[in-house]
């Protein structure tokens, strides 16, 4: 009976040795690009309120424009970043793309930020925690696929799905 338990025990613990050892996460670029445009699916927590977006970004220098839909296509808003212009839905808005977010959307990432994030895998502040998930291949690179990014004086939580990152 001990002998068996014996073989068991060494059967176990080769198996273990055997197992795939996860993949270390790539190495992303130091560099972020300066023309660049990223699309997917984002969904917000807030507490406990939950919402969901899919969206489209489009960055040229100091430049962007940003189209966020809900999930079923009824709501859609245009904000864009024109000669250090915002416009939402095309109409001026006297304040920064940062100060609009917050106050519509209740946070804010800017163009740059997430750029951080999707092309060097950094933080964009000290304030937030980043975790990819996920990795993808695009045009011979690795980018994030799917991220979570958490604010830490907040109780708010912002997931990304990438179906395209080009640069």
């Amino acid at each position: 009976m001990i002998l068996r338990l014996q073989i068991l025990w060494l059967l176990l613990l080769s198996a273990c040795s055997t197992l795939p050892s996860q993949p270390k996460p790539p190495l992303l670029s130091d560099e972020v690009p300066t023309h660049w445009q990223a699309s997917g699916r984002l969904s917000i927590t807030q507490g406990e309120a939950l919402s969901s977006y899919r969206f489209h970004l489009q960055v040229h220098d100091d430049d962007f424009e940003l189209l966020l839909s809900d999930t079923l296509g009824f709501s859609q808003f245009k904000v864009e970043r024109q000669s250090k212009q915002l416009l939402v839905n095309q109409q001026p808005v006297e304040q920064t793309f940062g100060a609009w977010s917050t106050s519509h959307l209740g946070w804010s990432l800017s163009p740059a930020q997430l750029a951080k994030v999707l092309f060097t895998g950094n933080t964009p502040s000290p304030d937030w925690r980043i975790s990819i998930r996920q990795y993808q291949q695009i045009k011979q690179t690795t980018r994030p696929k799917l991220l979570q990014l958490d604010k830490e004086d907040a109780a708010l939580t912002i997931k990304l799905l990438l179906t395209d990152i080009n640069s």
